[in-house]
């Protein structure tokens, strides 16, 4: 064969192989940023799974101070209520007693 055939044939050869090199880390870059992805795309779920549960929870957090909220007041007039109770008993046992 021709020396200049030959050598634009190795030439060709030594590309190919570099293409093939760049091929395969090319290959191997995509399957570790798929795989980054995949891991990203998981931690998001699980973020947004949070983010509802927290969200959940801050309406009931406003639903449950509200009901709190009534029952202090419900027990303060219970208490005042009592108070008054008390305080006729013992004007009423006053009475008696004297």
């Amino acid at each position: 064969m021709n020396q200049m055939v030959t050598t634009q044939l190795r030439r060709i050869e030594g590309a190919v192989e570099e293409l093939q090199t760049v091929l395969q880390d090319l290959r191997e870059d995509a399957h570790k940023q798929t795989l980054e992805r995949e891991k990203l795309l998981q931690e998001q779920w699980g973020h947004r799974k949070q983010i509802a549960a927290l969200s959940r929870a801050a309406d009931d957090y406003d639903e449950l101070a509200a009901e709190c909220e009534s029952l202090r007041e419900t027990h303060r007039q219970i208490r005042a209520i009592l108070q008054k109770v008390l305080s006729h008993t013992k004007a009423l046992a006053t009475e008696y007693m004297t």
